[in-house]
Formats: C-alpha cells, structure tokens, sequence
C-alpha cells in the first residue's frame, strides 16, 4: 500500500477545493428572464402606492455587500438581512438562481432603505425587515415578478394582504416561479 506525504496530500487537498469552487461558481450561473415585454403583475396594477416607507418608523440605510439568495443579503456592517413576507427558492431547487440574479440586480453595491415590521431577528440572527430602493419595494417586486413566493409569519404581516395580491396575479400571468 502506497503511503503518501503531506505535501501529496496538500496538493490533493488544493486541488479538491478547486473543484469544489469551480462546480460551485458552474451550479449558480443561470440565464436571465427579460420580463420587460410581457405584461407582469408590477405593471397590471399599482400595489406599490399602498405603501409608504417615509411614514413607517425604524428605518434605517446601509450598503449590501454581498447576496446569498433570493431573500437574503449581507450589508457592508457584516449583518445578514432577510426579507420580510417573501420566500425565494434554496440552492439546489429550481428558480435558485434566477432569484438570487434578480436580487444582485436590484441591491448589490447599492445603498438601501431597511424598515423593520415587529420583529427585530429570525431564529438565526438575521435582521427581518422590509427593503428599499429608492421607491422601489423590493420584497414586493421580488413577488410580483414570480422570483418569490409569500411567506408572512406573525407578528410581521403588515403587508401580507399586498404580497398575496402580487402573488395572486403572478401566478394568474405564470410568471416565474409559476410558469411551470
């Protein structure tokens, strides 16, 4: 039986996280949906005039570093922030990437507008609160463009019936998550 040496099994070792990284980075690029020639439900209706973040109270704004997925980001201060009201699919289920795309789109590198609900963390330390870009309602579009379906858990359902509504029309449209 061959023994080996510990720079053998370094080198092994170098060449096993490569691989990991490399099927990594293959797995999580996707191609991008153009929804702007269909009719989605952000422009069959107006929900986004039901909501008013200059009104609510706790609102806070920070720079994302870094996207997780879907629903999940990092701010430049190193805290996680999780949407509040919406679930996005998980790695390794369909739509995955697709979700996560669309948030890089809309929040990476770019200063948003926190708003909490009631709660002030989930179960893993994540701040739960309601994000904006500029007057655009990201939870929401998240919904409406069929990147996300409504999740809304007690105390924090101050949008729950607007999330359902958007939902309602994306899967009525098949759009995302719902055209299959």
């Amino acid at each position: 039986m061959r023994r080996y040496n510990t720079k053998q099994k370094a080198v092994a070792l170098i060449l096993l996280l490569i691989f990991c990284m490399f099927w990594y980075f293959l797995n999580t690029k996707t191609y991008q949906i153009d929804f702007n020639d269909t009719d989605t439900a952000h422009q069959q209706v107006k929900l986004k005039e039901s909501v008013d973040k200059d009104v609510l109270p706790d609102v806070e704004k920070y720079k994302v570093r870094f996207v997780i997925d879907g629903d999940t980001f990092i701010l430049t201060n190193g805290r996680k922030v999780r949407l509040i009201g919406v679930y996005t699919p998980e790695r390794f289920q369909e739509y995955y990437g697709e979700a996560k795309n669309r948030m890089m789109e809309l929040v990476l590198n770019k200063e948003v507008t926190l708003v909490k609900d009631i709660s002030e963390v989930d179960k893993y330390d994540r701040l739960l609160r309601y994000v904006y870009i500029n007057d655009e309602f990201v939870n929401l579009k998240m919904v409406e463009e069929g990147y996300a379906r409504v999740l809304t858990v007690s105390p924090d359902i101050k949008y729950k019936e607007l999330f359902n509504e958007a939902e309602r029309i994306a899967k009525k449209d098949n759009i995302g998550i719902w055209s299959n």
